[in-house]
């Protein structure tokens, strides 16, 4: 299990990408040794990033405006990418916005 002191070891490297972790970034690793999903049949599976969300692991960077269809799991990812994000950076904020309350709640139903 990892600790509080190697998250946040790994928060400073969460774009590097190992050797070790065949191309993935530790964020990538971390997403998804750490974090799970609802699927659409209602199962709790490990988030395994799919083609769009890896695309935009590679091409985002501190600002990111995403033109998006719906269903490709963009926000997932920012959620995952967020709450990596928080747990390993020490006094770090994150808020996710949606566009009405119905929505927002959505992003993190159980």
């Amino acid at each position: 299990m990892l600790d509080l002191e190697l998250l946040q070891r790994l928060g400073t490297r969460l774009d590097a990408r190992p050797k070790r972790l065949d191309g993935r970034t530790i964020r990538q690793f971390l997403v998804e040794k750490l974090l799970q999903v609802r699927t659409k049949q209602g199962e709790i599976k490990p988030l395994v990033l799919n083609r769009a969300q890896q695309e935009y692991e590679g091409r985002c960077n501190q600002k990111n405006i995403v033109l998006k269809a719906r269903q490709l799991g963009i926000t997932t990812y920012v959620a995952a990418r967020f709450f990596v994000h928080t747990i390993t950076r020490r006094g770090t904020l994150s808020v996710q916005v949606a566009h009405d309350q119905d929505s927002a709640e959505e992003i993190f139903r159980s």
